[in-house]
């Protein structure tokens, strides 16, 4: 499978041998810049379609990467994963068979479950993170500001916390669904639903409890070296701006910035506005 625009290269999704087993990845880009890796979040949007838009305006000058994390899309091997830390060691083998080690690393950039991810990486191995991006990123506990429940809640109670424009596709289809009985969202074909059950029961298994942070991550962010972009959304419903003001506060010399307009999934409803705030960053 293959998306293209006029903005970048063509990606290419496809499947990765691992320890854990197969996992999809989407990859593209030329140029001499340094590499981007890209770590979804838990609504595991896939880099050839949700987030393609987003890739390919920075596949012209750099290659792109985006895997999918064990039990997301498909990707194998969600048994061997109990943590955050099994994550972690995980994605690092992906990173090694890229090519993407300390001799050449990576700007990392993750979006919620994927900007915590990146961080759980920059500071365990800061010497294999070129820079970081957090984007609406979970990972940290702020008393009195507490990540709203993502499990079992209705589809349309759930796009009104994570997309500040209900006309988006994505949250004008959860919408549909919400709309729906019971009876009738039973008749819907499981086919169409698997990604987003997946999806959660994956997320599930890394983020149940302690529910979305690490309470050892505040002490660690300390050891985070690498030039640092906290991106959150004004109008996050899910994760409180508290959380990106944290984490900027924490680590040192990190750059905050707010995007008014924006809730939880920045990369699906405002790209070229993220992608204007990394560019900077990134280095060109």
């Amino acid at each position: 499978m293959s998306a293209a625009t006029e903005t970048g290269a063509t990606l290419v999704t496809e499947t990765m041998a691992t320890t854990v087993g197969e996992i999809l990845i989407t990859h593209g880009g030329t140029g001499e810049r340094s590499p981007l890796v890209y770590f979804h979040s838990s609504g595991g949007e896939r880099g050839d379609a949700e987030v393609a838009e987003f890739l390919q305006l920075f596949s012209q000058d750099r290659r792109v990467f985006a895997p999918m994390l064990p039990g997301f899309a498909g990707s194998e091997g969600l048994e061997q994963i109990d943590d955050m830390e099994d994550a972690v060691y995980h994605t690092l083998d992906v990173l090694d068979r890229l090519g993407l080690d300390a001799a050449n690393p990576p700007h990392l950039a993750g979006q919620s479950l994927g900007g915590w991810l990146a961080v759980e990486i920059a500071w365990r191995h800061p010497e294999r993170v070129r820079s970081l991006t957090l984007l609406s990123a979970v990972g940290l506990h702020v008393p009195g500001h507490p990540v709203k429940e993502l499990f079992g809640r209705k589809f349309d109670e759930l796009a009104e916390d994570v997309f500040a424009d209900q006309s988006y596709p994505t949250a004008a289809a959860m919408h549909g669904l919400g709309a729906l009985s019971p009876r009738d969202l039973a008749a819907v074909p499981f086919e169409m639903l698997r990604p987003f059950y997946e999806s959660m029961a994956a997320a599930a298994k890394l983020g149940w409890n302690p529910y979305f942070h690490n309470p050892a991550l505040p002490r660690r962010l300390g050891r985070v070296t690498m030039p640092t972009l906290v991106i959150v959304g004004r109008k996050d419903g899910l994760v409180p701006n508290a959380i990106g003001e944290e984490y900027a506060r924490l680590i040192a010399g990190a750059r905050l910035e707010y995007v008014d307009e924006g809730s939880h999934m920045l990369t699906l409803e405002h790209p070229q506005v993220v992608a204007r705030l990394m560019n900077e960053h990134l280095g060109g």
